[in-house]
């Protein structure tokens, strides 16, 4: 009786072992997945920013070639007037263009630090993955061999 009742105490520990890595497994799944879809998003906001940049240095290159090309006499002075206008104008694009090229850094790091995490909980995920396919085997294992060494160390006279 009592070597059943070790038995099943023993089956009972190892399915709640089971049942928490299986929620452990599940867990890290779910992380894995956020954070696969917080580095998507990442990679969006930099493809954004980096399209915004590519206009405004496009724009920039636009009003620095206009200006070069504003040598008529007769618009001098509408040039002149377009020109303080358009400093001002390049000056504050200028320094968006410089804002936009360090979101874009800060993004880069931001996406590196999550690729980091990302390879890190995929590992972890995997070695919970090994971890539960050797508990179950040792799940399966273990009655069997419990079993047979009560058969050859306790003699059969004990169980009756």
């Amino acid at each position: 009786m009592k070597l059943g009742f070790i038995s099943q105490r023993i089956q009972l520990s190892n399915d709640v072992l089971i049942v928490r890595l299986e929620n452990i497994f599940s867990d890290r799944s779910r992380s894995v997945k956020d954070l696969e879809r917080k580095l998507d998003s990442l990679h969006r906001v930099r493809y954004d920013l980096n399209v915004d940049l590519l206009k405004t240095e496009e724009v920039l290159h636009a009003k620095d070639k206009a200006l070069k090309e504003g040598d008529n006499s007769m618009n001098v002075i509408a040039d002149m007037k377009g020109l303080i206008e358009s400093d001002a104008d390049t000056s504050e694009q200028s320094e968006r263009l410089g804002e936009f090229k360090a979101m874009v850094v800060e993004s880069q790091g931001y996406v590196g630090m999550l690729e980091t995490k990302l390879v890190r909980a995929k590992e972890e995920k995997e070695a919970l993955s090994v971890l539960l396919i050797l508990h179950a085997c040792w799940v399966v294992m273990f009655p069997m061999l419990l079993d047979d060494l009560i058969r050859h160390y306790i003699p059969q006279s004990i169980d009756r």
